[in-house]
């Protein structure tokens, strides 16, 4: 250990704080929630957001987000205030400084390793309590069970979700006499603007055929499914399912010109484009018969919706764990790499694909 790394770890651990088990709810009139990162991440959130509107519903819950995580929560109206971080720390001084003006009771600070940056937040802001999830690694040499600098930190179990942990660590909060369920489901609200534009691409779309979403393009793992693999899958459906099933491209505005050119050059008559917003995409993808996507936002939008999603994950179990779909009914193809979603085995991929379209035509018959 440098000895610059030794100075700052003992200046980390000066922070350490006694842990606390029970905490009572009177005590705990506003809230703040760290969650400034990916759309996903603010997705598997959303079930501590209700639990705590559940138990303490006369307090006020506050989000710090990510400029472009901040819709999944937009029109939520357990959300009583929404503020925007800025990775900038000049730019985001007046925001930190209106947030320790705020004087909130617990902050929830939710990252899965020990980041600087969060406890930096964190501490600034000054809050009677932080809670936090059991990290995964430490920082300047420090072990993560070494650093102790948050009031509670939620335990990890093997096999958990992720949102299994964050739920987890509103236990000092829990108590006999209030709600102990816990409430895994996703929660994403829309306003009428955000239907609108789906519902105008629902009612040009063939009718009587299964309508299926899919997204090429992973986030949190770099990869795609690339274009010559579509093709093959493409003529498979369209060989197998003549006239059954509308293919329609989960795109953004930003990239739908390529979009719309690659699907002009299939010169199939069930292959559609969308290019929606991430409020659209998730109305849109609420109304679909089924989801196909990398490990990504789009799944866990679909896992919202209890809507049938068949994902591709890089091989690395604790992942995945992590970041399973939660749709009922899901099928998983893993690549062969840890690293990258483009290594998967195609023939798997399609077999698993064809299955689940035979059965959810078969459900839609005997609906």
């Amino acid at each position: 250990m440098s000895v610059f790394n030794f100075l700052r770890s003992k200046l980390l651990l000066s922070f350490n704080r006694k842990q606390i088990e029970k905490l009572t709810n009177y005590e705990v009139k506003k809230i703040l929630i760290l969650k400034y990162d990916r759309i996903g991440d603010m997705i598997v959130a959303t079930p501590l957001i209700r639990k705590l509107n559940r138990i303490l519903p006369n307090a006020e819950i506050h989000v710090l987000a990510s400029t472009v995580n901040s819709p999944i929560i937009q029109h939520n109206k357990r959300v009583e205030k929404i503020f925007i971080f800025n990775n900038n720390w000049l730019k985001m001084l007046p925001t930190l400084f209106k947030l320790r003006s705020e004087r909130f009771d617990v902050i929830f600070e939710l990252e899965a390793s020990f980041v600087t940056r969060a406890f930096l937040i964190s501490k600034f802001i000054n809050s009677k309590y932080i809670f936090s999830v059991e990290k995964l690694h430490g920082r300047f040499g420090l072990e993560s069970r070494e650093i102790q600098s948050y009031d509670y930190y939620a335990k990890r179990k093997p096999g958990d979700h992720w949102s299994e942990i964050i739920l987890r660590s509103i236990t000092p909060l829990l108590n006999s006499t209030n709600d102990q369920r816990s409430y895994p489901q996703y929660e994403i609200v829309f306003d009428d603007l955000s239907r609108k534009a789906p519902i105008e691409l629902l009612t040009k779309l063939p009718k009587e055929r299964l309508n299926i979403g899919i997204n090429i393009k992973g986030q949190s793992h770099s990869g795609q499914i690339n274009k010559r693999t579509l093709i093959n899958i493409f003529e498979i459906i369209e060989k197998t399912y003549p006239n059954k099933v509308n293919i329609i491209f989960l795109s953004s505005p930003e990239n739908s010109i390529d979009y719309d050119k690659f699907i002009k050059s299939l010169n199939f008559n069930f292959i559609f484009n969308s290019a929606f917003n991430i409020l659209e995409v998730s109305y849109f993808i609420s109304r679909l018969d089924m989801v196909i996507s990398p490990d990504t936002s789009i799944v866990h939008i679909a896992g919202a919706f209890d809507v049938p999603c068949m994902a591709i994950y890089p091989k690395n179990q604790s992942n995945y764990n992590f970041w399973a779909p939660k749709s009922s009914q899901n099928s998983v193809i893993f690549s062969r790499s840890k690293t990258n979603i483009e290594n998967f085995d195609n023939l798997e991929f399609v077999n698993s694909l064809l299955k689940m379209i035979k059965n959810l035509m078969k459900f839609k018959e005997n609906a």
